[in-house]
Formats: C-alpha cells, structure tokens, sequence
C-alpha cells in the first residue's frame, strides 16, 4: 500500500493506493481519473467514478498514470434508488474546501476499480 498527500482545490487530501491498484496502474498506457463526488439530491451520497482519459489538466496528480478530481453534483428530482447520472448538473459551490474530503482509498478488485473517501480522521 502506498499514501500520497495531494493538493486538491487548495486543501490536502490523503489518498490510499493498494498494491493491487499499483499493478494494474502500470499495465495502463492512459492515466485513470478517478472523481470523487458529492451528490446532492434529498440526501448527499458519496460516489467514486473511474475513467481512463487523457484530459487530466484540471485533475491533481497522485502518482503515475493516476489523477483525482473532486465533483458536486445534484439533481432536480429527489430519488436516490434511481440514480441517473445523466440527469446531473454541476452544482456550484463558491469555497468547495470544505466539502473536499480528507482521505480517499484507490483499490482495484475483481478486475474493477473501487473507491471510497471520507470526511472524518
């Protein structure tokens, strides 16, 4: 396992990365982008997307072939089981420091990425 301290928006967020995650990272020829985010509906769920791309100008680095982003997002329609990201839209926070989370954890499991962050120590 290996921890990074990156910058993200301007606050510092610890970011876990197992060994498994680091094997598969360096068979990938594109970087992976890994966006953690908030959304906001009737409650605020916390999700963790992974793409591979090379549009990482906006992202924080973490290590090699690996990028963050952090997303608020919300919808016009309360329904938490029905998630549907394609009725999302940004969701415009002034000062988003205090909603950038403190740690995230990068695994790759069962051929699938997964990721979790959090707001507590």
């Amino acid at each position: 396992m290996a921890n990074y301290e990156v910058e993200l928006k301007g606050k510092l967020i610890s970011v876990t990365v197992s060994e498994a995650a680091q094997r598969r990272l360096r068979k990938m020829t594109i970087p992976l982008l890994v966006e953690v985010e908030l959304y906001f509906s009737c409650l605020i769920k916390k999700i963790c997307y992974f793409r591979e791309t090379e549009d990482v100008e906006n992202c924080a680095r973490v290590m090699d072939g690996l990028f963050i982003h952090f997303r608020a997002s919300m919808t016009r329609k309360c329904s938490i089981i029905a998630f549907d990201k394609s009725r999302t839209a940004d969701f415009p926070i002034v000062n988003p420091k205090p909603y950038i989370p403190k740690w995230a954890n990068i695994d790759y499991v069962g051929n699938e990425w997964v990721g979790e962050f959090g707001y507590a120590e």
